[in-house]
């Protein structure tokens, strides 16, 4: 039943190799990454894809993916990581029914507590969203179930702030020719506060939506203000657009964010302490994908483009996050030139000025299943991604590296 979404991250895939050791390009500035990438996942059998990982302002890792338990079946899992970046007790089993559960999002809040939204395909001709969420020695602390009406709700993105409040967006099948983004949010223990529409045009699809949210600068109450979310998505597969909110869910604004006559698309958002948002994107130039980044200040106001790699290559897949605090961020993206590929992230000031690279995560192969990078407390990031017969895994594995935003050595 879960072909169609779970067989696309395993097609045009070739045994390839993975080398965890780090090599510029283009730059003889390099970031603070860990020397090797790690093996995350400790059940090796068949694939392991769809890497996702969360930071927690405590400096705490999670990495979540999606194990294919048979050929018929998947699961969720997930490893928790230390401030050193070593793993904290074993793999988990997050979603482990007889029922496919694929396209996992994740969010950490400042008590190290995670949240896992996902797909659990019901039937061949239905999908719901559910979140489960747990503390980070691996205890279940409850399930949400987010969308289970008979339409089809699948590829959901979900953010929470200090508190754990969190919001999950989600693509919904209107009818047989129209999608929206719908969204909820919820306090820590899965209360409903309220329902959402991102964009719900009857002429118009809307799909692939990236939720970020604000983390708050104050550790003792609620700060409205700074507890602002956003939601990026894509218009009739070609345009992508950002919608903010407040903190008690009131609308900031919707803002055009790349909708040239180009095709754009796989939009990526994050978030500062005070409402200030950068979006990554894939432009289609000719034949070859570049990436952009947009920067969206609190009030509403739009930065130019800021370009994150143009070049002579394929790159794609980029998802962003960024330091709280600053608006420092940094981008992951898969990069393809011939027959060279690579994981890189480029790294980025406040004002969007390049801080050297891009830097190489890992170079492979073959590409897998899109990157993720999430950034925790002072500057600290993880990186995962998915590998075909990387070190020790004879399938698709899932890698991480950590790295340190904002430290670079010469």
């Amino acid at each position: 039943m879960f072909q169609n979404l779970f067989a696309k991250s395993l097609a045009r895939r070739r045994p390839s190799q993975f080398r965890p050791g780090f090599e510029s390009l283009e730059s003889r500035v390099t970031p603070v990454l860990d020397t090797f990438g790690f093996h995350v996942n400790t059940t090796t059998a068949l694939a392991q894809t769809e890497a996702v990982s969360a930071s927690s302002t405590n400096g705490w890792h999670v990495v979540v993916w999606t194990h294919q338990a048979s050929a018929t079946n998947t699961d969720i899992r997930a490893q928790v990581y230390t401030t050193r970046g070593t793993k904290f007790g074993g793999e988990l089993r997050i979603a482990s029914s007889r029922l496919p559960e694929l396209q996992p999002s994740v969010t950490m809040d400042g008590q190290d507590r995670f949240y896992v939204s996902y797909t659990q395909q019901t039937t061949s001709r239905n999908k719901d969203i559910i979140v489960t969420n747990f503390t980070r020695e691996g205890a279940r602390l409850g399930t949400t179930k987010v969308a289970t009406s008979t339409k089809n709700e699948y590829d959901s993105s979900i953010a929470s702030n200090r508190f754990g409040e969190f919001i999950v967006t989600y693509t919904v099948d209107t009818s047989a020719s129209n999608q929206d983004i719908l969204g909820k949010r919820y306090t820590k223990t899965g209360l409903l506060l309220s329902s959402f529409s991102v964009a719900n045009s009857p002429t118009a699809d809307e799909t692939a939506s990236s939720a970020a949210r604000s983390v708050s600068f104050n550790l003792v109450q609620h700060d409205f203000q700074s507890n602002h979310y956003a939601v990026a998505y894509v218009v009739n597969g070609k345009d992508v657009f950002l919608r903010r909110y407040n903190g008690l869910g009131a609308a900031l604004g919707t803002h055009a964010i790349a909708t040239t006559s180009s095709i754009e698309t796989n939009p990526s958002v994050a978030l500062t302490y005070y409402g200030n948002c950068v979006v990554s994107f894939q432009r289609l130039n000719g034949s070859q994908w570049d990436i952009f980044a947009r920067r969206v200040s609190s009030s509403g106001t739009l930065s130019a483009n800021i370009t994150v790699r143009v070049g002579t290559s394929q790159d794609t897949d980029a998802t962003i996050d960024m330091k709280h605090s600053d608006g420092s961020f940094a981008v992951v993206y898969q990069s393809r030139k011939g027959n060279s590929n690579s994981v890189l992230v480029s790294e980025f000031s406040p004002t969007g000025v390049a801080r050297g690279g891009p830097f190489v995560v890992a170079n492979v192969k073959s590409l897998a299943a899109k990157p993720s990078v999430s950034v925790g407390n002072l500057a600290t990031y993880i990186i995962a991604f998915t590998e075909l017969n990387g070190p020790s895994d004879p399938s698709y594995g899932v890698f991480a590296r950590r790295g340190a935003l904002g430290f670079v050595r010469a």
